[in-house]
């Protein structure tokens, strides 16, 4: 028994109490009952406890790598630190000075954060071409790999000469790391993001640019290299082994790799052109500018290639060639030949050891002879990828440089050095013949501007040598350069009889003119510029200027962005003939601006039961269009899937602007706009129009949110939308202008996803009350109880709606507790069905006006429709009130401005 039921006082001492102990009974404690209202609660008591200050943990940070020799400007982990003892032992049957001047640099780039993590890139690709494998140092490497893309983000957002230099260099050896890994695809995304950073910060694209920095310079050559390297490896994965298209497994990039001991120097040359490559990104010591190399060592590797390249004939198969050039080591050899000249006109380079240049021997900047080179090899000897021809974004840049290096070095033609004049117009004539080229072949419009100042520069040589013709001019560069020799027409590697053509035109742009023979015809029309002509054609009607392109290639590239300006398929049978068209000619593509696909369901049944090429063709063809501004698509539903996956990626149609999307169904059924949902999220798109489309609550996913978006209109024409999918939309543009909502009065099929209520439309339009200034919403269905609060329309000026009672809220037998707020700027106020049905909202709308000067002081004008009843005369009323307020009725004789 318990002390309570002994009716003894109890200290409730647990385990035991005293009074027990002391009379030596055993003691007992009863678990408590819980009263009826405590049983009723959520928490029992004992389960939840008091609040109670607890203190804060100290957070421990991360562990990070210990250095184990000195501090360094980045985390060096062991691993990394025993990849950076390889390299810097590398090299050991180097010439001792050589070999010490590189461990100097590499220990000069401790001290560079940028500099520092490059260097142990290379490093490791230097130990992968080495030992064979990449397990060994394969988690330092993509460790370096992410540092250095966090890096690269980091300073795109800056905008000064550094940040641009380091951004250069790191992009640059993340393209060489991506390509020694055999990741072709990502070297060559890297690189096309290098292009078009170059096109916002670097001079290079400028008519007349600025003389660059020796960190800039740096970055510059870093760059030709990058690009050389890559086309060369490209070049050499479809030659040696297999046509792998745009991406080389990593098995194809080892298999290379084994290739290079077979070759004439092995190992050693790409080894050892590997470990100068830090002297491309290693920071600077000396203010002193780069000095001018000796071209002979450059000019002998061209010649060794131009001699294989000798050894093809005309029709011969490319691949046999080029494998030669690998087997020789001429390639590596150019290469290597390229670093160690940039070495040598290194600022830091002591005069006292600097190669003196050999007498009669061509003196010339380091980037100016690479440039003259690499357009050389490329071009008139088509080594690599396959005569592929070059991205005109680098063209351009090398191109401007070139022309901005021949101008400053423009005195040796008036020195009265042979040598030193010839040289410099052969470095100008390969610009030229390769700039005339690429125009001539692939009609790079964008690299017209440049031809001017090739045309002034050759024509100071022209005027310096009295050399007036171009058998005159053959002569010089074949008498004194030795190595153009194959600028024969019956050994240059061009496709057929084009290089004459290419020759001659070549001498045309420069002035160098080609004698006239007796009696043939002048094109006076040539003589005028390209700009002059296409404005010519943009006069003629289409049919004519069918005719005009196929005067000569040159009439063709220019009537081509006239011609092919607006596209039109009527019949699916036109839009197959136009795809493969434009899979002859791909470029022509980029001169589309605009294109209208209309044709019913029954004109491409026929086509779909025969072959599925209509389904698969139609984003692949538009694809093409890379410069298209407006598109307009009226086609069957059986197209939808297609067609939606050209705005799924974020790189097609990327000057898109306007666009209609219409999907035609058999049984006048809704198409589902989810599939081309992604519509919205277009970055450029400025006016979107939809019709008879369906769109439920399923709207985006989480992860697939876009950025503020260009959208100005949009118009939903007949559709079925969900409002709360509606206001997700409505949150990605920046700032939309119009809004258009329309419906039939007695939709086909039924409505599913669409509200009945008007105010949930204008709830999600809220998403952009900054920026609308027109709102329509022709959907006679939509009703609601209560008045739409509109003061939030800040710029709102137009608003179009069917009835009186969809702005004042329908009569019920509830009071009202809210009236109208009209929106602030709103000037035009629109019913497009007749007023008067509702005598309340009759009453609310004439006070409405009557109060214009206090809540809507810029309405001007209010249009109605008239048809059997009269405008109620409590409004004419109300209007007569308001002298800035015009009356606009449809329907009845005439617009009015006075109500009477």
């Amino acid at each position: 028994m318990t002390c309570k039921n002994r009716r003894v006082r109890c200290d409730e001492q647990r385990p035991t109490c005293l009074n027990c102990e002391t009379a030596g009974l055993s003691c007992g404690f009863a678990a408590p009952s819980l009263p009826l209202r405590e049983r009723r609660k959520s928490y029992l008591p004992g389960e939840q406890q008091p609040w109670a200050l607890i203190a804060k943990s100290t957070p421990v940070a991360p562990p990070k790598p210990i250095s184990v020799c000195y501090p360094c400007p980045i985390e060096m982990p062991l691993k990394s630190m025993e990849l950076l003892h390889y390299f810097h032992k590398a090299g050991g049957n180097d010439e001792l000075a050589l070999r010490c001047k590189r461990q100097n640099l590499l220990a000069l780039s401790m001290h560079h954060p940028d500099a520092l993590r490059n260097t142990l890139l290379i490093a490791g690709f230097h130990y992968i071409v080495n030992a064979g494998r990449s397990s060994d140092f394969k988690p330092t490497l993509l460790l370096h790999k992410i540092e250095t893309i966090r890096s690269v983000n980091k300073w795109l957002q800056l905008s000064d000469s550094k940040a641009y230099a380091m951004c250069v260099r790191q992009i640059s050896t993340l393209c060489f790391s991506e390509c020694y890994l055999g990741h072709s695809r990502a070297a060559e995304t890297h690189l096309n993001g290098l292009m078009k950073f170059l096109d916002i910060y670097c001079p290079l694209g400028m008519v007349s640019p600025v003389e660059p920095s020796n960190t800039a310079e740096l970055s510059i050559r870093y760059i030709m290299l990058t690009y050389s390297f890559i086309s060369i490896c490209k070049s050499r994965v479809r030659v040696e082994l297999v046509d792998v298209g745009e991406e080389a497994p990593p098995e194809v990039m080892a298999a290379m790799h084994d290739r290079y001991k077979v070759e004439a120097g092995g190992m050693d040359l790409k080894l050892r052109s590997m470990e100068m490559i830090p002297y491309f990104f290693a920071p600077l010591s000396s203010m002193r500018g780069f000095c001018d190399i000796d071209a002979s060592t450059m000019i002998k590797c061209l010649l060794s290639m131009t001699e294989i390249c000798q050894l093809r004939a005309p029709a011969t198969d490319e691949k046999p060639v080029q494998q030669l050039v690998w087997l020789e080591g001429a390639a590596v050899k150019w290469i290597l030949a390229a670093i160690e000249t940039h070495v040598e006109s290194m600022p830091w380079q002591d005069d006292r050891t600097r190669k003196e240049i050999s007498p009669g021997g061509m003196k010339s900047s380091w980037s100016g002879l690479f440039i003259a080179t690499q357009l050389y090899v490329h071009q008139v000897l088509g080594l690599w990828i396959l005569d592929a021809p070059l991205e005109v974004k680098f063209h351009s840049h090398i191109l401007a440089y070139l022309s901005w290096d021949l101008a400053r070095g423009e005195s040796c033609l008036e020195a009265g050095s042979t040598v030193a004049s010839n040289f410099w117009f052969w470095k100008a004539f390969v610009g030229a013949f390769s700039l005339a080229r690429h125009i001539e072949t692939d009609h790079a419009v964008a690299l017209y501007p440049l031809r001017r100042q090739f045309v002034r520069l050759l024509y100071k040589w022209s005027e310096a040598t009295g050399i007036k013709t171009w058998k005159e001019a053959r002569e010089i560069l074949i008498a004194h350069t030795t190595w153009l020799h194959c600028l024969s027409p019956n050994k240059v590697h061009l496709k057929g009889a084009i290089v004459k053509s290419l020759l001659y035109r070549v001498a045309e742009m420069v002035a160098i003119h080609p004698v006239h023979q007796p009696g043939a015809p002048i094109d006076l029309l040539a003589r005028c510029p390209d700009l002059l002509i296409v404005s010519i054609l943009e006069t003629l009607p289409k049919h004519d200027l069918c005719s005009v392109s196929r005067l000569n290639k040159r009439y063709h590239a220019l009537a081509d962005a006239v011609l092919y300006n607006t596209v039109q398929w009527l019949k699916p049978e036109l839009h197959l003939i136009f795809s493969q068209s434009l899979s002859r000619r791909p470029r022509r593509g980029s001169a589309i601006e605009e294109v209208k696909l209309a044709y019913p369901a029954s004109e491409i049944t026929r086509l779909i039961s025969d072959t599925l090429e209509p389904m698969s063709s139609v984003s692949q063809t538009i694809s093409t269009m890379s410069n298209l501004r407006t598109l307009d698509i009226a086609v069957p539903v059986g197209l939808l899937h297609s067609i939606g996956n050209l705005f799924n990626g974020p790189f097609d149609l990327a000057c898109l602007q306007s666009c209609t999307l219409f999907y035609q169904d058999e049984d006048d059924q809704y198409w589902d706009l989810q599939e081309n949902i992604h519509i919205f999220t277009h970055p450029t798109l400025e006016t979107l129009v939809i019709k008879r489309a369906k769109l439920d609550d399923r709207g985006f996913e989480p992860i697939e949110r876009p950025h503020n978006t260009a959208l100005k209109t949009l118009h939903l024409i007949e559709c079925d939308i969900n409002d709360d999918t509606l206001s997700d939309v409505l949150m990605f543009p920046e700032a939309l202008k119009e809004f258009v909502l329309t419906q039939r009065e007695e939709p086909e099929p039924e409505l599913e996803e669409s509200s009945s209520s008007i105010r949930d439309y204008m709830m999600a339009l809220k998403e952009q009350c900054h920026s609308l200034e027109t709102i329509t919403i022709d959907f006679p269905m939509l009703a609601s109880g209560r008045a739409l609060a509109l003061r939030e329309f800040v710029k709102l000026k137009t608003l179009r709606l069917n009835w009186d009672y969809q702005l004042f809220g329908k009569s019920t037998k509830k009071p009202r507790l809210h009236s109208v707020g009209l929106p602030p700027e709103l000037e035009t106020l629109e019913f497009f069905n007749p007023l008067g049905t509702d005598e309340e909202v009759t009453d609310l709308l004439a006070n409405a006006i009557q109060s214009l000067h206090i809540t809507c002081r810029k309405m001007k004008e209010l249009i109605v429709l008239v048809e059997e009843a009269e405008i109620p005369k409590e409004v004419l009323e109300a209007i007569k009130s308001q002298p800035q307020l015009h009356l606009s009725v449809i329907g009845g004789e005439e617009d009015r401005d006075d109500p009477e």
